[in-house]
Parts: structure tokens; sequence; C-alpha cells
């Protein structure tokens, strides 16, 4: 028989399954967990869903503190599912969670994503993980890239109401914002845009598996999960439950 138990954490549900081969036995959530045998595997699974942004919003909870909830986690597992659910979100967020997946990993952790929507930081935040499921051939995944919006009204309301005294000694702080601010001009922006996306993309190349086939993956383009699949993009398709007996069995 296979427990199930519940811990509300900072807003999200924290399922802590206790996969048992040949025993029937129950380890509780609080506190640390009573070893019931030596072949029982535990697996921890946890949701995000939305964007990806590191603090907390209003109303709502942020990566740094879905990111600490999961360190802070008082039991024992030896697998980590992530159900992120995603449509982006900013970088720092996106290398908070990676950061996670790298620290677990290390403490011998095996780590599954599963996803029926997995774009851009999404992306960029699970390249690391030992396996990426996709919830069914409907599910989306990609949009690799990186972009910045700037606001051009706010821009207008700077220039007739704020000004900004820099030290003359610090001539390139803020560079990129005072070009944009004085006329417009989106070239620093540009070149530092361009600089995240490489990174992006090599984080993408170096980790994941990516066919030859396609030319294009990098290009910001999206696929549903069969076609990502076949980019290399996610590993495999199949529900919650698949993503969880596959955890098992990395372990």
């Amino acid at each position: 028989m296979t427990q199930w138990f519940i811990e509300e954490s900072y807003g999200l549900d924290l399922f802590y399954r206790h996969a048992q081969y040949g025993v029937d036995a129950v380890k509780p959530i609080a506190g640390q967990p009573r070893v019931v045998n030596t072949n029982v595997k535990d697996v921890l699974v946890a949701s995000y869903d939305g964007a990806m942004v590191l603090g907390d919003p209003q109303c709502s909870t942020g990566i740094r503190t879905f990111t600490d909830s999961i360190r802070e986690f008082r039991g024992n597992f030896d697998a980590f599912v992530l159900r992120l659910e995603t449509g982006g979100g900013h970088a720092d967020a996106a290398m908070d969670v990676d950061g996670l997946i790298i620290d677990l990993q290390k403490k011998g952790v095996k780590v599954v994503v599963h996803s029926n929507s997995l774009y851009s930081a999404g992306i960029m935040a699970t390249t690391n993980a030992d396996r990426i499921v996709g919830n069914s051939i409907m599910s989306g995944f990609g949009s690799i890239g990186v972009f910045l919006q700037l606001n051009k009204y706010m821009r207008k309301v700077y220039n007739e109401y704020v000004e900004f005294v820099y030290s003359p000694e610090s001539p390139d702080k803020n560079k990129a914002f005072n070009e944009w601010l004085k006329d417009g001009s989106t070239k620093e922006f540009k070149a530092q845009v361009l600089e995240s996306d490489h990174m992006f993309m090599k984080m993408v190349s170096n980790n994941r598996p990516l066919s030859d086939k396609y030319q294009d993956t990098l290009k910001g383009g999206t696929w549903n999960a069969k076609i990502a699949k076949q980019r290399g993009l996610i590993d495999h398709i199949g529900s919650l439950d698949f993503a969880i007996d596959l955890a098992t069995k990395l372990i």
C-alpha cells in the first residue's frame, strides 16, 4: 500500500509519497521519518504554478520561498518530483530552481520534472533535471530566448519629472538605461539581452540531448510534447504517477 501525506507550506501543497515494496507501513510527515525498510523509496512531490518571480509577489508565493520550503523539508527523500507549470518569468528565479536541483543531486536525490506547460524560464530552470516528463501529447514546451520589456510611458514620465545625478567617477552606471532614457536607444540593452540569450541557449544545448535533426529548437519556438520529445527538450510523456514511478526507478 502506498501512503500519501500532505503538508501546507507557504500556500503550496507538498506531497510526501512513501512508495513501499512488500511492506505495509506508514512514515509520518511531521519530524524525522522513521526508517521502516531499507527497500523503501521516498519521493517528495512539490508544485509551483505561475510566473517565475524570485521574491514573493502580493498574495502569492515566489520562487525563493518555494525552493526554501524544499530545502527545509523535515523528511528524508530519495527522489524529488517537481510539478512546474509556467509560461516563463525572470532569469534569477530560474537559476534559483536550477541551483536547488543541483544541490539535491549532490545529495544523491534524483530529480524529475513533470509539466503540462513549461516555457522560457521554466526550461532554463530545469535543464539539469534527471528527467523531464510532459503530462500529455498536448502539453506545451519551448520559448527559449530572452527579452526585455521597456515602458515608453515611464520613459516620458522620467524625462519630464525625474532627474538622476551620478558621481562623475561612475560614468557607466546604468549606462543602458540612461541611453534609452536620453534618446530611446536600445543598443546597450540589446547587447545585454543577447549575452543572456547565449547563456540560456548554452544551458539547454549542454544539458539536454537535443536532436541534430532540428536546427531551430533554440530560436524561440514552441511545440507540443510529442515534438518537444523528438527535439530532445523532454524525455517522456506520461501522468504524474508515471513521473513518480520513474523517479523511484532512477534511485
